[in-house]
Parts: C-alpha cells; structure tokens; sequence
C-alpha cells in the first residue's frame, strides 16, 4: 500500500533522566504522574519516538534474577508510550 511505502520520520526524545539528574528507575515510583504528563506532552509536540536509557542493573537482583517488580514498571512504562 502506499502508507507501506513511507519511509517512518523518526521525531522523538531522549528520556532517561529528571532535572536533577536521577535515572528515570530511581523515580519512576515516586514521580509516576510525572513521567504519564511527560509522555503525554511529547505526545502533543507530535513525537513518535521516544528513547530510554535502562541500565541493566536496575533490572536484576542478582547476576542471575531479574527484578520481577523492575519489569513490571518497565511494562507500564512500555505500555505508557503505546498509548501516548
């Protein structure tokens, strides 16, 4: 179809830090609000994209167990850039 023939225009953020400096993992609990306006303002500057720097770490217990409550908010948060 012709929509398949577009090339995708990548028009997006990088998103992985407050103001203050804190990785998105160190708040994302705390300031979720935040984060869901954040996104919905990316949203209306009209973004498609929107990068996040994880760090491994934040996501493992262990070197062999991830953190199962980590992926969890990590899928909200996947969840939350689908929607917006």
């Amino acid at each position: 179809t012709e929509r398949d023939a577009q090339a995708f225009r990548v028009k997006g953020f990088n998103y992985d830090h407050d103001s203050v400096g804190r990785l998105i993992e160190d708040y994302w609990n705390e300031q979720w609000t935040e984060i869901e306006n954040d996104f919905c303002e990316m949203q209306e500057l009209g973004a498609n994209t929107v990068r996040i720097h994880l760090q491994f770490g934040k996501f493992m217990k262990s070197s062999t167990e991830p953190d199962p409550q980590a992926l969890a908010k990590f899928s909200a948060l996947v969840q939350l850039a689908e929607r917006t």
